[in-house]
């Protein structure tokens, strides 16, 4: 399933429980395109070899190949990456509300690991991982983990600097993190059935219809 054909799919996934949080709390997420771009282009070159190209700006063209490089020498990231499914397409349904959702998964391995990878502006692994917190990774872990069934499963996230000298963080979340961020998407997901919320249209919908 490709990225277009997954996007259709009237599944709920991490990334509307985002916007429904925004809609919820009256807060504003940007990021912008030439970030979103970036981010998208290191997937591609690491994880869909097959993908065509994706244009970046110029300048950003450089530490694109260094990006690359650092994680292809990187001996964990790149024995998961041979021996994973990459952008792995995972649907489900929530267990508490009964509702139909979806994930992208960056590897799985044997159904049992779950990696992610972030560009990050971190400064050091502390630094990563109080990002990760922040900006609610610990969500997107548990809602990814339980698309697989939850229980035993591991979920790494490898973060990579924007910046010289491009390090790599291998977080290894563990199980307050995740049950954090399984809070989190219960949360909301039951109130997104609560209120019947459309994530296209911004206005109540049944899902089902």
């Amino acid at each position: 399933m490709n990225e277009d054909e997954y996007r259709q799919l009237r599944r709920i996934s991490n990334s509307d429980l985002s916007r429904f949080r925004d809609y919820l709390f009256g807060r504003k997420s940007y990021i912008p395109p030439r970030t979103a771009t970036f981010g998208r282009a290191l997937h591609a070159t690491l994880l869909e070899p097959h993908r065509p190209e994706i244009p970046i700006h110029t300048e950003d063209q450089e530490r694109l190949t260094r990006l690359e490089a650092n994680l292809r020498a990187h001996k964990e990231f790149n024995w998961y990456r041979q021996y994973s499914k990459k952008e792995h397409a995972q649907l489900f349904t929530d267990v508490t509300t009964s509702l139909p959702c979806k994930a992208r998964l960056d590897m799985v391995f044997r159904n049992q690991v779950v990696l992610d990878l972030k560009t990050t502006s971190a400064n050091s692994f502390a630094d990563f991982v109080n990002q990760c917190h922040n900006l609610e990774y610990d969500r997107q872990a548990a809602f990814y983990l339980d698309s697989l069934g939850g229980s035993g499963k591991e979920f790494i996230f490898v973060g990579v600097q924007k910046k010289e000298p491009y390090d790599i963080f291998w977080f290894k979340t563990n199980p307050e993190f995740l049950e954090q961020g399984r809070k989190k998407y219960q949360f909301l997901i039951e109130t997104w059935k609560e209120v019947q919320y459309d994530f296209t249209e911004g206005k109540p919908w049944h899902l089902a219809a």
